[in-house]
């Protein structure tokens, strides 16, 4: 990481970064989509070690064309009138990762 983008992250989410620039790389194509979604799951389990509290976290179901989609209200401390929302749409092209798999990521960004 260059010096001038480390001014801008902090030492737990360079850990982070360090940590995947470290493993290994993977080959999701040639796995069943089953298994590679269970090792996605396993190799980024670590992000949400450390749950970060807020005052109330609702699971909700969004409806969808295909069904319902899981989604998850974060409210912060202070936050009990009407708010801004920010819908998060994580980067897995609708193939890994989910609700779960950044929990802890959008319980900062609520804080």
């Amino acid at each position: 990481m260059s010096t001038r983008a480390a001014a801008f992250v902090t030492a737990a989410t360079a850990a982070i970064l360090a940590r995947a620039r470290a493993a290994p790389a993977v080959d999701y194509a040639a796995m069943e989509m089953a298994e590679a979604r269970a090792l996605f799951a396993r190799n980024n389990a670590y992000w949400n070690r450390l749950e970060v509290p807020l005052p109330e976290i609702r699971e909700m179901a969004l409806p969808g064309p295909a069904g319902a989609m899981r989604a998850r209200l974060y409210r912060p401390q202070g936050g009990t009138s009407a708010l801004p929302v920010l819908l998060y749409v994580h980067g897995g092209g609708w193939t890994f990762g989910g609700v779960d798999s950044h929990d802890r990521c959008l319980r900062i960004l609520a804080q």
